[in-house]
């Protein structure tokens, strides 16, 4: 049997448990095969932040990209350095689904992981699936960490 070498991992890491446990799977797997990982964040801005009592208000864009991407390279990311996996973090604009897609594509990835349902739950019941999308679009590989599965220590 031919095995195809794993160099590069794409993981989509939102700050969701799920993508926890993705990032968690795909730093084991880079930690044997000596891959490099990619996290990547798919950034899309909100028009209007709800607020108590139903009304919104709008966004200040600047400012809340910025604070979700602290929260990305210094959060949810945290476990890539703490692993000592070689890694890169990636922060675009636009849905998930094509990001995850454009990233991979573009670093020729060996392999994308994402959790089972990450933030956007509802999102996900209307439009599909992250994980259905990179299942049945993507140019490599995709694992699908199931719900429940125990993360890397």
């Amino acid at each position: 049997m031919n095995r195809a070498p794993v160099h590069r991992i794409v993981v989509g890491v939102d700050g969701s448990e799920p993508a926890a446990r993705a990032l968690g799977w795909a730093i084991e797997v880079a930690g044997l095969v000596d891959a490099e990982l990619v996290a990547v964040h798919a950034h899309q801005l909100p028009q209007y932040v709800p607020r108590p009592g139903g009304a919104s208000c709008a966004l200040d864009a600047e400012s809340w990209e910025r604070s979700v991407r602290e929260d990305f390279e210094r959060s949810w990311c945290a476990p890539l350095e703490a692993a000592g996996v070689r890694h890169r973090t990636v922060f675009e604009t636009g849905p998930a689904g094509e990001v995850l897609l454009r990233v991979a594509g573009a670093l020729v990835a060996d392999l994308i992981v994402t959790g089972h349902r990450g933030r956007g739950e509802l999102v996900d019941l209307v439009a599909g699936s992250v994980s259905q999308r990179m299942v049945h679009r993507a140019p490599c590989p995709v694992v699908v960490v199931p719900p429940g599965r125990p993360e890397a220590t």
